[in-house]
């Protein structure tokens, strides 16, 4: 069995082949060359190798032989193979012969350390402000000092009660008449609308 490349095995013509030593050797090639066997598992734990169908085979009855490899985690089970060299697999933990559909289709399981893998924790998101929150905080404060700061100040220095005690009473109240006028201050400009000599616009 090979997964990256034909099998010497196999008299290199496929990937997955059984020899059987008798009176006569007789291989039974089981998969086909691949270069996409690896195939993930649907309950997300190990992975399976999936090789396409070998070639008819006749027996007692003629089926087309399939083959598929579960590989599950294990940490203790490690066995490795030289790079480009063979080495002996483990003995399978599970082989299926046969199913409803195809009688030649075998089915054999494996644990194997590398069948273990943790998914990827999602990124952090950062726990920094961005500037547009650092410049709220730092408004929302000054106006607070500002209140508490100017209705002191009213209180036990100025001797100020009611509505007096907010700082700058009177410009807070008069505030809207300003934009008001304001606003239409520059209509009048933009639309040449504002006579010359007329009542000009007034600092406040």
């Amino acid at each position: 069995m090979s997964f990256c490349q034909l099998a010497p095995a196999c008299n290199n013509l496929y990937s997955a082949c059984q020899t059987s030593y008798s009176t006569q050797n007789l291989t039974t090639y089981l998969g086909n060359y691949s270069t996409s066997v690896f195939k993930a598992r649907e309950t997300g734990e190990g992975f399976n190798a999936e090789f396409p169908a070998g070639p008819l085979y006749n027996d007692t009855k003629s089926c087309i032989p399939s083959f598929k490899v579960e590989f599950l985690c294990n940490n203790s089970a490690v066995w490795l193979a030289p790079v480009g060299g063979m080495a002996k697999a483990p003995a399978p933990t599970n082989l299926v012969i046969g199913n409803g559909e195809n009688p030649c289709a075998i089915t054999a399981t494996f644990h194997y350390s590398g069948a273990c893998y943790e998914k990827p924790a999602p990124p952090k998101k950062p726990n920094r402000m961005s500037g547009g929150a650092v410049i709220l905080i730092i408004v929302l404060v000054v106006v607070c000092v500002y209140l508490i700061g100017g209705i002191a100040y009213n209180s036990f220095v100025a001797h100020r009660s009611g509505i007096q005690l907010i700082p700058h009473a009177q410009f807070w109240l008069k505030l809207p008449f300003y934009a008001i006028e304001g606003c239409r201050f520059s209509v009048g400009k933009l639309t040449g609308q504002q006579r010359a000599g007329a009542g000009a616009y007034q600092s406040v």
